[in-house]
This record gives C-alpha cells, sequence and structure tokens, in this order.
C-alpha cells in the first residue's frame, strides 16, 4: 500500500508542477476566443469527477454542448455535463474509468462561439490529469467468536479441526509513474482563405454604362480581416470609376463610366485582400468572367432649355366694313417651338377700340375664334381690338405676346335700298362701297318681313 501511495504522489507532483492554465491563441481581429482552466485536480480516482471552467471572450452567442468536448486518452470513459451561463461554463467529467495511471486531456471544437465577424477556432489540449486507482474502502472489526457450547458428558467429543491459515493478501500493484505532460500546442491553422467572384451583372455594356461584380471570401476557422480597395482592382483592357462597397464576408465592385474599344474585357483582383487569425492571406483572381464592351452611334446632344413664348397672331376681321349691330369675327392662333400646354383666352382679354360690342370665345386645339355681335359705334370710324399677353404658355411656363392693335373694320352708314333710280330693266348687284354690306346683297333687296333677311 505504501508503494501505491508513493507512486500516486509522485504522479500528482509530476502533473501539479506543469505551467498554470492553457493559453489559447487569441485571434486576431474581433473572432471570439476560448480559454479553458486547469483541472480541479490533478489526480483522479476511478469513478471519480474533475472540473474545467471554460471563460469565452468577445462572443455574441455560445452553444457548448457534452458532444462538443473532445477527450484525448486511450480507453477512457466518462460522463460529461456543462452548466453556467453569461461569459463561463463549467465542464463536469464523472464517473471516470481507465486504466489507472492514463493520462487524460480535453479539447473544444470550433464554432462554439460566435459573433458578427466570425466563429471560435478549436482550443488546444488543456492541462491532463491521471487516473488513479479507486479509494480504498476502511476494513471492518472482526466480529468476536461466542464461546463454544459445553459439551454434555457421555458424549465423546470430535476433535476440532485445525484451521487452514488464511489465504496471504496480495500485494497491490504498484502504480506506474505518471507520465510527464508536455505543454499543450495551440491548434495551428494552415488553410488560406477562399476567394471567388460572381459573373458580371449584364454580359453586354455600352460605352458609359455601369457593371458590376461580388467578390465572396470563406475561411475554416473564420476572417481576422477584409480589406478590399478599389486599388486592388485591375481594369483590363478599358477604363472606368471603381468602388467597392459591402460588408461581412463579401463585396460588390461596382464600375461605372466604361470606357474603351469594343471587345470582351475583364478585371484582376489582387491576392492579400483578406486573411485569419493566423496571417494566411487570400490568393488573387486572375481574370474574372468577361463582358463585351460595345459603343453605341453618337446621338446628337439636344439642348432640352426651352425659353422660347408661345407666339399669338390674329387674322383680319371677317368684314372690313359692317353696320351697327352686325358681326365681326378674328381668328386667334398660337404657335411654340415645341407645344402649346394651356390656352386660356377669355372675355375679358379682349379690349374694344372705339366701339361696344357682345364678346364670345369659342374654338379648340391652338385656335379661338373672337366674336364680336351687335357692333355699336360712330359711322365712318375704323374699329379695332387688342389682346392681353398671357392667354397661352408652354410647359416650361413661357406666356404669350399680346397683339396692341389688330388690322380695323370700318362701321358705315345704312343705305336705303328702295332710292334706287335704276330702271327695272337694269337691276344689277350694286358694287358701292354702301352696298357691300349685308353679305353682298343686291341694291333692290327687301328684307323678308318673317325673318328680318
Amino acid at each position: 500500500m505504501k508503494k501505491v501511495l508513493s507512486t500516486l504522489m509522485l504522479t500528482m507532483f509530476m502533473i501539479t508542477s506543469l505551467p498554470l492554465g492553457i493559453f489559447v491563441e487569441a485571434a486576431e481581429g474581433s473572432v471570439p476566443t476560448v480559454t479553458i482552466s486547469n483541472p480541479s485536480k490533478g489526480v483522479v480516482a476511478l469513478g471519480g469527477k474533475v472540473q474545467y471552467t471554460v471563460t469565452f471572450t468577445d462572443a455574441n452567442t455560445i452553444n457548448l454542448e457534452p458532444s462538443d468536448i473532445g477527450v484525448a486518452g486511450s480507453g477512457v470513459t466518462m460522463t460529461k455535463t456543462v452548466t453556467g451561463s453569461g461569459n463561463t461554463r463549467t465542464i463536469i467529467l464523472s464517473n471516470i474509468q481507465g486504466p489507472v495511471g492514463q493520462v487524460v486531456s480535453i479539447a473544444l471544437k470550433a464554432g462554439i462561439a460566435t459573433n458578427d465577424f466570425g466563429s471560435s477556432a478549436v482550443t488546444g489540449k488543456t492541462i491532463a490529469f491521471a487516473i488513479g486507482p479507486a479509494e480504498a474502502k476502511p476494513v471492518t472489526e472482526a466480529t468476536p467468536v461466542t464461546p463454544g457450547v459445553p459439551v454434555t458428558e457421555g458424549t465423546p467429543v470430535t476433535e476440532n479441526k485445525p484451521v487452514t491459515p488464511g489465504t496471504p493478501v496480495t500485494e497491490g500493484t504498484p502504480v506506474t509513474p505518471g507520465i510527464p505532460v508536455t505543454e499543450a500546442k495551440p491548434y495551428e491553422d494552415k488553410t488560406r482563405p477562399s476567394i471567388s467572384i460572381t459573373n458580371p451583372s449584364s454580359t453586354t455594356v455600352y460605352y458609359g454604362g455601369t457593371v458590376t461584380y461580388t467578390v465572396k471570401y470563406m475561411d475554416d476557422v473564420g476572417l481576422s480581416g477584409l480589406n478590399l480597395k478599389a486599388s486592388d482592382i485591375t481594369l483590363n483592357g478599358f477604363t472606368a470609376d471603381v468602388s467597392v462597397s459591402g460588408s461581412g464576408y463579401q463585396r460588390k465592385v461596382t464600375l461605372s463610366n466604361v470606357k474603351g474599344t469594343e471587345g470582351l474585357k475583364y478585371i484582376t483582383v489582387a491576392s492579400g485582400t483578406a486573411w485569419d487569425a493566423a496571417g494566411n492571406r487570400a490568393l488573387g483572381i486572375p481574370a474574372s468572367e468577361a463582358f463585351t464592351l460595345k459603343v453605341r452611334e453618337a446621338i446628337p446632344v439636344v439642348d432640352e432649355t426651352d425659353d422660347e413664348a408661345p407666339v399669338m397672331s390674329v387674322s383680319a376681321p371677317s368684314f372690313s366694313e359692317i353696320n351697327n349691330g352686325q358681326t365681326v369675327k378674328y381668328v386667334v392662333t398660337y404657335t411654340d417651338n415645341d407645344a402649346i400646354d394651356t390656352i386660356d383666352l377669355k372675355a375679358s382679354d379682349v379690349t374694344l377700340n372705339g366701339f361696344t360690342a357682345d364678346i364670345k370665345i369659342t374654338g379648340s386645339g391652338n385656335r379661338r375664334i373672337i366674336t364680336l355681335s351687335n357692333i355699336q359705334g360712330a359711322v365712318n370710324s375704323t374699329n379695332n381690338i387688342s389682346i392681353a399677353a398671357g392667354t397661352a404658355w408652354d410647359a416650361a411656363g413661357n406666356k404669350a405676346n399680346s397683339v396692341d392693335n389688330t388690322e380695323v373694320f370700318k362701321i358705315v352708314e345704312v343705305i336705303n335700298n328702295n332710292t334706287d333710280t335704276k330702271t327695272p330693266d337694269d337691276k344689277k348687284p350694286d358694287t358701292t362701297v354702301e352696298n357691300k354690306t349685308e353679305n353682298q346683297k343686291p341694291s333692290d333687296w327687301v328684307k323678308n318681313p318673317y325673318t328680318g333677311m
């Protein structure tokens, strides 16, 4: 028994003299880190238990399950339990079974903690503990033997048989001295981040147009940094304005104002635009999928500034000479270099110069008719009208001109047609100025008493 205890103490001394704690290589950037404490015991008896404390840094989510715990140790079994909350978890290994003297360590798999930038890496192996013999149970004191019952006289006593000596106890198997535990090495990541690029957003781009590509990155552990810049993009056979946008593991490369000769064009992405915590950098992309640059025929530039106002013109009066009480019409026409947007000619926009009349506006499209009825004015007077400015305008807001004085008409004296001295055989329409009124009727015309015409 002394030999067993001495061997066990030697194993404990070798384990507890190891460096305190295990250091997990901190990832550059903001990827979560995981730190595991020393075991709560250096030597754990068969069937016993041991604990580890796990601390998480820069983690948004933590999901540590018993299945995430890897155990290093030949022929070892145990029950795994995880407790705790916040940024710490407690790992409990209980009912530990295995060869006495076996050295045991644990490690945690990658991805048990995540944040916006990525997930945690695989941890290195922890400081180990050794499996010791089961704890000895105390020996129960022997029960005293009851004295023999006296033999009744006359009965021959059978001679007691000698007691067979007890089987000697086999000396305990000495415990094999513990194997020195080397300090756990951190997980060594030698894998570069991968990089890929999509097809161009358009297979055909016209001169001066825009096309985009999307660059995607991946890593087995998680990216530590990503810095794709416009200067990392090489344009092959053309020129363009380059911009880079996006977040996470993707970047959008926008090529605007693309110019060059017609033909196939592509881009090149430089190497080293992303890296992981171990310093592995992404390779470049020598040639993307190409797009075809085409040059359209030149389109003449049109000055879209419209500063020309609509033009209003007014016709001659429908009659150059009338009697009082008769009617005259004017036709107003609007034109524009582009198009007339609105015409709003009203009776109030018309000024009568030297006479009175009833004013009416009719018409559609770009023409309006001004009807002046029941005209009253001085005999032998010449008269006309004026029209105000702004009675029409175009889409740019330019307004039409005014017309100050239209062509004139004359109010003449009514001639009595019954005073004609010509003979009946010589009745012909009188072409004198006085008799050109009333729609050029002959001088002997008599009005119908029912119609007045």
